[in-house]
């Protein structure tokens, strides 16, 4: 005959032990759960949903592209629900990457991007799976499918693209995938379906943050020199310019001086120094192909020509200087192509009132600060 014996050895676990033990949470990866504080909720006027996400500073966030294109008034909320109106202040429409800025210091902190970035390593995407979904505006689903957290793997990494299987749908465009140590591995830009996401590249998106930061600023000096120009048909230019410019996002307001010296190729003793004071608009558009910025601008000018005249006196015989000074109001319109601090321009002045004669037109080359 066999005989069984169990013996079972048990304690009390006392109530300050039970305290002290972790949460499930808090085991698995605690600094990736701690990123949706710096995850916002993007929702233009039409209901349109997408993510956003701390990047650099506090009062920077970054996107996709695809969520803000469509110019539309929009706000940033924050997990906490505090709503803050934003700026595109630097786009990649290539690689659909957008940067916003704010007025003033946001809540969280910036997420900072990934040293190692390997396949097979754990990915989390945060965000607000939703998107135009009307089921995220019934009662019953109060509470969920905003700052939502998946979890999932690094499936393939490509040139431009970080692929992976963690969930990204609809309202997931433009937040962040993250490592288990909660830095950032990319921007959520595609849903290929069946489970199969991608995110833009960290090294993407620090091109363009270094464009942001070199050009994207309140304040813009420019300094430029005449390369080639005309005043009038048979005639060159040298001179120089200097602008001021304020931007608000895009648009910016133009304060222009410029003073071009001139002569006459068919009459040498005949000069214009001509000096024009502008003011107007102009418009920045980032051009990722060349990692630069087009500004095209336009404005109303006024003119001073300073005409000089040497001729020989009719009684004397003897070489005389005429000097005149003439006026007007013109419209002062050009291009300029900016890469890095260096700068290209194209300017034409068309005066259209007062007693100037003449239009203007100016290859420029200069710096940017």
């Amino acid at each position: 005959m066999t005989f069984v014996i169990s013996i079972a050895v048990s304690r009390e676990v006392a109530a300050d032990e039970v305290e002290t033990l972790p949460p499930f949470e808090s085991v698995l990866c605690p600094t990736a759960l701690g990123a949706r504080k710096s995850v916002y909720l993007i929702e233009d006027e039409q209901g349109s949903i997408g993510a956003a996400f701390l990047f650099k500073d506090r009062r920077h966030l970054v996107t996709a592209w695809h969520v803000v294109s469509d110019g539309l008034p929009a706000v940033a909320t924050s997990i906490s629900g505090k709503k803050t109106a934003f700026e595109v202040v630097a786009k990649d429409e290539a690689n659909d990457l957008a940067i916003l800025r704010v007025s003033h210091d946001l809540e969280g902190d910036p997420i900072e991007p990934a040293q190692i970035v390997e396949v097979g390593m754990p990915a989390f995407t945060i965000g607000h799976p939703s998107g135009l979904s009307r089921i995220a505006e019934k009662a019953f689903t109060k509470g969920i499918l905003r700052w939502s957290i998946a979890t999932g793997t690094i499936s393939q990494i490509g040139e431009d693209l970080v692929q992976t299987d963690a969930a990204a749908i609809g309202g997931n465009s433009g937040g962040p995938l993250v490592s288990c140590s909660g830095k950032l591995l990319g921007v959520v830009s595609l849903n290929f379906g069946a489970g199969v996401s991608a995110a833009v590249k960290v090294e993407r998106l620090q091109k363009l943050t270094n464009v942001s930061e070199r050009k994207i600023t309140p304040h813009r000096f420019l300094f430029l020199m005449d390369l080639a120009g005309a005043l009038g048909v048979n005639s060159s230019n040298a001179g120089m310019s200097l602008a001021f410019s304020e931007f608000i996002g895009a648009v910016g307001l133009r304060l222009g001086l410029s003073l071009v010296s001139n002569d006459n190729f068919t009459s040498p003793l005949y000069r214009t120094d001509r000096g024009v004071l502008s003011l107007g608009l102009a418009y920045r558009g980032y051009w990722p192909q060349i990692n630069g910025f087009v500004t095209p601008h336009i404005g109303c000018a006024y003119i001073v020509d300073r005409v000089s005249e040497i001729f020989i006196g009719e009684t004397s015989g003897q070489l005389r200087q005429s000097l005149k000074r003439y006026s007007g109001v013109g419209t002062k319109l050009g291009i300029n192509l900016s890469y890095g601090y260096w700068l290209f321009g194209l300017v034409a002045e068309v005066p259209f009132s007062g007693d100037v004669k003449g239009n203007s037109y100016n290859a420029l080359f200069g710096l940017a600060f």
